[in-house]
């Protein structure tokens, strides 16, 4: 049996709220008490300005942090913070519940991507609003045939 790893949707798909332009996440962020980097916008080459902006920010040793917002409130910190081995600041807890509520509706569910410098500066990188619902998804098995399941290495 050979596992594609292209899963399939089980039920409903999920309903994606669109994510709210970068450029008013940006400003918003900024009132709410983050640390926003000076950001490229007329780069090109860049899918992500914001995030792009947050790495070079941080510098090198910058670290990429990813938080969940669900209902209004920030979650899974302890895990977080157990990776990181260091503490999230409070500051940055309430600003990304304040962003949540003022840019993506307070109910939403957001990602948002913070980089944490060495000198332990959490920068903005971004929002990004998350189905409402989860999918289940399951592995589908690939068609299988004759030449694709490999002989057992004894006799039969």
């Amino acid at each position: 049996m050979t596992i594609v790893d292209e899963p399939t949707t089980v039920g409903e798909p999920a309903v994606v709220r669109p994510s709210p332009d970068p450029l008013l996440v940006a400003f918003a962020a900024a009132r709410v008490g983050f640390d926003c980097p000076a950001v490229r916008w007329d780069d090109d080459a860049s899918p992500d300005p914001l995030l792009d902006g947050a790495l070079r920010a941080a510098g090198p040793e910058g670290r990429v942090i990813q938080l969940v917002v669900l209902d209004g409130r920030v979650v899974g910190i302890r895990r977080i913070e157990m990776l990181l081995g260091l503490r999230v600041p409070a500051r940055t807890l309430l600003a990304a519940e304040r962003l949540v509520a003022a840019v993506a509706d307070g109910r939403a569910r957001a990602g948002l991507d913070l980089v944490v410098d060495r000198a332990g500066r959490w920068w903005f990188g971004g929002l990004t609003v998350l189905p409402d619902e989860p999918s289940l998804t399951s592995p589908r098995r690939a068609p299988g045939t004759a030449s694709s399941v490999p002989s057992p290495p004894w006799p039969r």
